[in-house]
């Protein structure tokens, strides 16, 4: 059971769950407008590893509060402060899909007590052309987002859907700490949205979908601690 705590940073409210564990604490960055329920999983597995995991909801999304971050400083500011303020030590940073934005921004600095990262399924930017194309293709299934997925209601919201824009921008720089990439198979992300090759470090590929935290969950969590063990 994941215990449920809220907290202030830097004046905005973040809610988060957090699971026991003596070891490297893990920082779950999930998938924009994903439901953190579908980690819940992720977090037994790992608990069970003896990795304690942090879950916070983003900016907008279930009780934590606004704004939404619209600049990629403002994004890496909200990790940051998350890191500071709810995990507050060494951690492993493990960030999926679409999340993998403010996650990589962070790591471009310094990011203070990040021992290592994890990328799951990265949905990343490499360039401006990018930007242009996925920008307008976003535009054009607005309309029908949420008639084909129930979870893209938040698309309705405008607040959350300048927040998703945000997110809509190439990677800077690759992270200062060990990188671990992995993709699936039958993912079609890892070309479609080929930024993920800035980062640099190792790469993996394993016979997932887009969502390993829910049908690939202990295969998922044994790459995890593997990859925690080494840091």
């Amino acid at each position: 059971m994941l215990e449920k705590k809220t907290a202030v940073i830097d004046g905005r409210r973040v809610a988060y769950r957090v699971s026991g564990g003596p070891g490297l604490p893990v920082l779950v960055i999930i998938g924009w407008g994903g439901l953190i329920d579908h980690y819940f999983p992720l977090a037994g597995e790992l608990e069970r590893l003896g990795h304690p995991m942090f879950l916070p909801d983003l900016p907008g999304f279930g009780e934590s509060g606004p704004p939404v971050p619209r600049h990629p400083a403002e994004w890496a500011a909200w990790v940051d402060g998350v890191a500071r303020g709810i995990v507050g030590q060494p951690y492993l940073l493990v960030s999926h899909s679409l999340g993998a934005r403010p996650a990589a921004e962070y790591l471009a600095g310094e990011a203070p007590g990040c021992r290592g990262t994890v990328f799951v399924l990265p949905w990343l930017l490499s360039d401006r052309c990018q930007t242009v194309f996925w920008r307008g293709v976003a535009h054009l299934l607005w309309p029908v987002g949420p008639h084909v997925f129930e979870e893209m209601r938040w698309v309705r919201n405008g607040a959350l859907w300048r927040g998703a824009m945000s997110l809509a921008l190439p990677v800077r720089a690759g992270p200062q700490v060990p990188c671990l990439v992995l993709w699936g198979r039958r993912d079609a992300g890892r070309w479609l949205f080929p930024g993920w090759r800035k980062l640099g470090g190792e790469v993996r590929r394993y016979d997932w979908d887009h969502s390993p935290q829910l049908r690939d969950t202990a295969a998922l969590a044994g790459v995890i601690h593997e990859f925690a063990s080494r840091l």
